[in-house]
């Protein structure tokens, strides 16, 4: 779909337009006109999809809903929402809007008459009400709201009425706005099965139609990522582990959350899924304050555009902007207007040429994840897919390194260098993209003794293409790449060795089927060992047609 090879870019438009703090419900200001002056820019910077925060009518910061059919006064009018985003699809950029649906503020409709006529009106039923009560504003009854904030009142999506109310308005934001999507604001807190109504109504309209829940915790959410629900969720854990890991010199933390989410392993937990990353946004602190050594923006933006899921950035981030906590969310949410656009070019134009490369590299949006080399202040990693590879590697000390990923040449997408993987030089603060170059030669595929294919790898376009000699189809599941097979089974055999090690050491018995699976790989190896033979002396043999084949190529 196309969220998925996405680079996205949120906005929080009451703080981006420089809205007033509190809606007096007045006169309609008009300033969605600001977003519209920056669609060229986001565009030049590689973006394709905008994620709004909440823009419909509200008490203050948009979280406290009054209208979810009417745009915010501070901000606009329906039409002129409805023309933003005709300007963003023109651009070819897809608008995702903030859905909240758990809680609305005190000025909703239906929670105003509950507190003018209580048990006498059926709006009594979409919240969780106690007459025999009080509220910390003295309402004269109690009622649940969000996590002890009073002014956010929770709403009881169990009722029907309610559902269709909710349900009416999302089919109102696609047919009159045309919006790509949904964030589902503390999706943590909804239930599965609304969800699954969610989905339901956003696919009568559109089956491409993108659901990205909102979940601030590490723990398992993997199951609501599915057809039936949500495309993805936010990627708090690798958020954390980032900022963490570089300001503690502690690049275990992060490679930890990597391979917990994203490797090929059976506890792995979001292999193949894709979440929204984010190195800040409306609710965490700036980017470039959280980080201790400010040096390293650059390698934090190249770890969020190279990591699995799909990237977001954070409005005027890209600038190096600042923000804390220290008034409320306020500092994190400026206008504009008010942040320095010159003060780091080097950073808007080192994230312009990620998104670049992202989009031109499938291996990033659907690749595998696989560490490469691990240690306190410098890292790689390999993202492969359809025979593409490539490896990250930062260094986020202040001294120099060598990653040594392995035996083989390749082109670093950042600056072109091409070089050995196994000598990859790193200065300080500093990071790498390289693709792994293949030969423009002969590789043979064969089973044992057998040779099913023949073919040419070129570079094309930054894409590697396989021209094939044979008619003969090539059973995919009998490919054997010998040097690939053998670096695997070394993976496992230093595995198990390890594992073998730890029982010595602590006194105990190896288990039998640890010992049985190192004897197996000692016997793998000779027999990997004695394919690679036979392939040199078939390349031998195989001499005139490797000519054949080069001529082809050029």
């Amino acid at each position: 779909m196309w969220f998925d090879e996405a680079v996205f870019y949120q906005i929080y438009p009451l703080g981006f337009c420089g809205a007033e703090r509190e809606n007096d419900f007045g006169e309609t200001r008009h300033r969605l006109h600001k977003i519209a002056a920056e669609i060229p820019r986001l565009k030049e910077l590689g973006i394709t999809a905008v994620l709004f925060n909440p823009l419909f009518e509200s008490e203050r910061h948009g979280y406290d809903t009054v209208d979810f059919y009417k745009v915010d006064r501070r901000l606009g009018t329906n039409d002129e929402l409805k023309s933003l985003v005709k300007q963003f699809h023109e651009a070819g950029i897809r608008v995702v809007l903030d859905g909240v649906f758990n809680h609305t503020g005190r000025a909703f409709p239906p929670f105003r008459e509950v507190l003018e006529k209580r048990e006498s009106t059926d709006y009594r039923f979409w919240f969780n009400i106690d007459f025999g009560g009080d509220s910390a504003y003295r309402d004269g009854l109690w009622y649940e709201n969000w996590e002890g904030h009073a002014e956010l009142v929770k709403l009881r999506l169990e009722n029907r009425d309610l559902q269709n109310y909710l349900m009416n308005a999302v089919r109102f934001w696609i047919d009159e706005f045309g919006i790509d999507g949904l964030r589902l604001d503390v999706c943590y807190l909804l239930p599965p099965w609304f969800m699954e109504l969610l989905r339901r109504t956003a696919n009568e309209k559109r089956d491409d139609f993108f659901l990205v829940g909102e979940v601030i915790h590490c723990g398992n959410f993997q199951q609501n990522i599915c057809p039936e629900r949500l495309n993805s969720i936010t990627g708090y854990e690798c958020y954390k582990g980032m900022i963490s890991a570089f300001n503690s010199n502690n690049l275990f933390e992060i490679e930890h959350s990597l391979t917990r989410l994203y490797a090929s392993l059976p506890w792995s937990l979001y292999t193949g899924k894709r979440m929204l990353n984010f190195v800040d946004n409306h609710d965490v602190v700036r980017a470039y304050t959280a980080l201790a050594e400010k040096r390293n923006l650059r390698n934090l933006y190249t770890l969020l555009f190279t990591i699995p899921g799909m990237p977001c950035v954070y409005y005027g981030s890209e600038f190096g902007a600042e923000g804390d906590k220290s008034d409320l969310d306020y500092r994190l949410r400026p206008c504009i207007d008010e942040v320095d656009r010159g003060a780091h070019p080097e950073l808007v134009a080192h994230i312009a040429k990620l998104a670049k490369i992202r989009a031109e590299h499938r291996a990033f949006s659907y690749g595998s994840y696989a560490k490469a080399t691990l240690a306190n202040t410098n890292f790689s990693f390999v993202r492969e897919w359809e025979g593409e590879k490539i490896i990250v590697a930062v260094n986020i000390g202040g001294g120099d390194c060598t990653v040594r990923a392995e035996e083989a040449e390749g082109t670093d997408l950042l600056t072109g260098q091409v070089r050995n993987l196994n000598d990859i030089y790193l200065p300080p603060y500093s990071c790498a993209i390289y693709k792994k170059n293949w030969p423009r030669s002969i590789r043979i595929f064969g089973h044992r003794s057998d040779l099913f294919a023949i073919g040419i790898f070129q570079e094309q376009g930054g894409d590697r293409r396989r021209d094939e000699f044979h008619d003969r189809e090539r059973p995919p599941h009998e490919i054997h790449d010998v040097a690939r097979q053998g670096e695997q089974v070394g993976d496992r055999k230093n595995e198990q060795a390890q594992a073998q090690k730890g029982y010595e050491q602590r006194g105990k018995r190896v288990p039998e089927r640890l010992q049985d699976a190192l004897n197996g790989h000692a016997e793998r190896h000779k027999e990997i060992a004695d394919a690679r033979d036979a392939n040199r002396r078939r390349n031998h043999r195989l001499n005139g047609f490797a000519a054949l084949a080069a001529r082809h190529a050029e």
